[in-house]
C-alpha cells in the first residue's frame, strides 16, 4: 500500500491495527496529525520500562532511560532542585558548586556557592539572631554557624552583618578542625574603620599619612611619639640622623634620645 487516505481511524478495544508503510497527517507525507489519542503506546514491540522515555536513537525512535536533565546536565535529585519562574528568575533550592561538588556538611541554616576547591560565597541566616554574608577562603560552616577548615592551611573571611564589614584571618590549621579567628579590621556602620593590628606602609619611608594640600588630618591623637629618620639622608640643618621619643608627664614633656640614652625635659612657659 503506497498511500491510505483516512479521515477517522477507530479501533475497538483490544483490536490491533498494523501499518507497514509510513503514516502521516498529510497526503504528501509532510503534515502532522492534529491529535493522537492512545491508552498505551507501543514502539518497536515494546512499551518501555518504568522511567524510560521515547527519544531519537539516531536511526529512528525508541525507549531509553531518562537522562535526568538536558544535555550536559545530570540529576539524581528526589525533590525540586532548580525553579525558573515566568519572569525567568532562577532559584537553586540547595547549595551550588562551580568547579567542585558542594559540601554536604554545611549547616542547614547556610546557603553556599562553592567556587573551586577553597572559595565560597555563603550566608548564615538565623532569624532575629544572626544574619551574615561571607566571602571566604578555606572555610565552611557546619554546626550553628561554627567555622571549620576545608583543607590543611590558612584561612580568611570577609563578613557583612548588621551593616558592619569584618575582615578576619586565621593561621594554618587541619582540615575539618575548628577555626580560631583573628579580626584584622572592621568598617563600622558609622563609617569608622578599626584596625586590630599594626598598619604598615608597603616599604620603609615610602608613603605619607595625609597630604600637605587637601589631605590633612584634623587632629592627631597618640600616646608617645617616636621620631626616627635613621637610614635617610638626614635632617636639613646638619645632615645627621636621630632616634627620639617624646613622652608625657603630669607637669612636663620629656625627650629621650634613643641613640645616646640621654634624657631631657622641655622647658615650658605658662601663659594666660
Amino acid at each position: 500500500m503506497s498511500q491510505l487516505d483516512i479521515n477517522t481511524l477507530t479501533a475497538q478495544s483490544g483490536s490491533v491495527i498494523h501499518l507497514s508503510s509510513h503514516v502521516s497527517g498529510s497526503s504528501i507525507s509532510t503534515g502532522s496529525f492534529g491529535r493522537v489519542e492512545t491508552g498505551n503506546l507501543t514502539v518497536g514491540g515494546s512499551q518501555g520500562s518504568d522511567g524510560q522515555v521515547l527519544t531519537s536513537t539516531g536511526g529512528g525512535v525508541g525507549w531509553e532511560d531518562a537522562a535526568g536533565g538536558v544535555d550536559g546536565i545530570t540529576s539524581t535529585a528526589s525533590a525540586t532542585a532548580i525553579t525558573i519562574d515566568s519572569s525567568e528568575n532562577v532559584k537553586f533550592h540547595k547549595r551550588v558548586g562551580i568547579g567542585t561538588t558542594p559540601d554536604l556538611t554545611w549547616d542547614n541554616l547556610s546557603s553556599s556557592l562553592r567556587i573551586g576547591d577553597f572559595g565560597a560565597l555563603w550566608n548564615y541566616f538565623q532569624i532575629a539572631a544572626r544574619q551574615e554574608l561571607h566571602l571566604s577562603e578555606n572555610v565552611y560552616s557546619e554546626t550553628m554557624g561554627a567555622y571549620f577548615y576545608i583543607a590543611n592551611g590558612k584561612a580568611s573571611d570577609y563578613q557583612q552583618e548588621g551593616g558592619v564589614h569584618t575582615f578576619k584571618v586565621a593561621g594554618s590549621g587541619t582540615a575539618d578542625n575548628a577555626i580560631s579567628w583573628t579580626t584584622a579590621m572592621t568598617i563600622e556602620n558609622s563609617g569608622d574603620t578599626k584596625f586590630y593590628g599594626d598598619v604598615l606602609p608597603s616599604a620603609d619611608n615610602s608613603h605619607d599619612l595625609g597630604a600637605a594640600v587637601g589631605g590633612r588630618w584634623a587632629n592627631l591623637y597618640t600616646a608617645d611619639i617616636h621620631l626616627n629618620n635613621e637610614g635617610t639622608e638626614g635632617n636639613e640643618i646638619d645632615g645627621t640622623t636621630g632616634n627620639w621619643n617624646i613622652q608625657e608627664g603630669e607637669d612636663d614633656l620629656y625627650l629621650l634620645n634613643r641613640k645616646s640614652g640621654k634624657k631631657y625635659r622641655f622647658k615650658l612657659e605658662e601663659i594666660e
